[in-house]
């Protein structure tokens, strides 16, 4: 299992448990926000200049989560979205 850690140390989980996009920022669920260490206003504007990627819908604004993962620099964790949930990898 690979753990996601956020700045205050608290584990979110494995990694593909993630849901496919993440809210920028939440108070109580995982967030880009909170993966990034960052507070709301930073990633609502990193989000506007183009820095954070993210999908507009509507009003609503989401971010890829493999995207994020990728822009962290963890592309072999971002792969994990190609993986099956289950059984090994070759």
């Amino acid at each position: 299992m690979t753990a996601v850690i956020n700045t205050s140390g608290h584990a979110l989980g494995d990694l593909r448990d993630l849901p496919t996009t993440l809210p920028v920022w939440h108070a109580s669920k995982v967030s880009a926000a909170s993966l990034l260490g960052v507070g709301r206003s930073v990633a609502y504007e990193a989000a506007e200049r183009g820095d954070l990627p993210s999908l507009r819908i509507g009003h609503r604004i989401v971010v890829p989560t493999a995207a994020l993962l990728r822009m962290l620099g963890a592309q072999a964790l971002a792969d994990l979205d190609d993986a099956p949930a289950t059984g090994s990898r070759s």
